[in-house]
């Protein structure tokens, strides 16, 4: 089985409970998959998504609900519109040298990036909790940031 029909596989399941089923809506994806190097677009029921250890460099579509992307330790080279909705955004340990400003991504809590070759942070939303920059090659912090 592909991916693509992974994931109609997991919407059909997600229909049919009536989307009552909360365990459908957290996608780990499992390691049958780690060759994997584009994520084809992710199930618009989805609001959060693990793939960890893998060769992805590209991820599709994210859905507009996402509140949790977990894509550490993988090959992942650029992340472009990320939902307003986003929580918790983990890409640590991956080849994404950038981020978009996340001003406007309120909702976001976390952020970690450690392990990764960033040069500069991105504008950060003020209620940040968690900011992990260990082991990249930020020199400086910005002069406001989040409270927490």
């Amino acid at each position: 089985m592909d991916l693509a029909a992974y994931f109609a596989h997991l919407t059909k399941e997600y229909e049919r409970h009536a989307g009552h089923n909360y365990y459908l809506a957290y996608v780990h994806l499992p390691s049958s998959f780690e060759d994997v190097e584009t994520i084809p677009p992710i199930p618009s029921f989805v609001r959060g998504f693990t793939a960890r250890f893998n060769k992805v460099k590209d991820i599709g579509v994210l859905p507009p609900h996402l509140r949790y992307l977990d894509i550490q330790n993988s090959s992942l080279e650029t992340l472009q519109d990320l939902p307003l909705t986003l929580e918790s955004l983990r890409i640590s340990n991956t080849k994404i040298t950038q981020l978009p400003s996340l001003a406007k991504h309120r909702a976001l809590k976390v952020l970690n990036i450690d392990g990764c070759a960033f040069d500069t942070l991105p504008e950060l939303p003020h209620n940040l909790d968690e900011l992990n920059i260990c082991d990249t090659n930020i020199q400086e912090l910005p002069a406001k940031l989040p409270l927490s």
